[in-house]
C-alpha cells in the first residue's frame, strides 16, 4: 500500500497524519483543524509544500531530534517522534519528503470516541478471563 495521509479526530479537533506503506507515521499535522475539511485540504497542501519548503531539525531539551516544517511562516508539519541521533531524523526528513507528494488522503477518518488523553472508565466490564483492565 502506499504512503497516505490520513485524518484523525480527537473529540471535536481534528488533524492530519502521514503513513507510510508500513504503516508507520511518518509526520503529523503541526496544528489543530476545527474540521475534517480544513485537516484534508492542509493535508493536501502541504503534500505540495514537501519537497521544497524549509525543514528544520532541532535538539529537544529531552536529548532527541525532531523536525518541522515551515511554510510562510507557520508550521505545517512535524515529527511524530524524536530520535535519538539526528542521522535518523535527517533520514525521517527524507522519507517524508519522498512520500508526501505522491499521498493521497484515506477516504476513512480515524475518529476516537474518547478525547485524546482520556482514560477509559474504570466501570466497565471485564473481558471474561482478564484480571485487570487493559493499558
Amino acid at each position: 500500500m502506499p504512503a497516505r495521509f490520513q485524518c484523525v479526530a480527537f473529540g471535536p479537533v481534528w488533524s492530519w497524519r502521514l503513513l507510510g506503506s508500513n504503516h508507520r507515521e511518518l509526520a503529523r499535522s503541526a496544528s489543530p483543524f476545527a474540521g475534517l475539511d480544513e485537516a484534508t485540504a492542509d493535508a493536501l497542501a502541504t503534500a505540495v509544500l514537501a519537497v521544497t519548503a524549509p525543514i528544520e531539525v532541532t535538539l529537544a531539551p529531552d536529548g532527541t531530534w525532531h523536525w518541522t516544517l515551515t511554510a510562510d511562516d507557520v508550521r505545517r508539519a512535524a515529527s511524530t517522534t524524536g530520535y535519538a541521533r539526528r542521522l535518523e531524523c535527517v533520514r525521517a526528513v527524507e522519507r517524508f519528503r519522498s512520500s508526501a507528494p505522491a499521498a493521497e488522503v484515506s477516504p476513512t477518518p480515524l475518529i476516537h470516541r474518547r478525547p485524546f488523553g482520556q482514560a477509559a472508565p474504570l466501570d466497565r466490564p471485564l473481558s471474561p478471563g482478564r484480571s485487570r483492565p487493559r493499558r
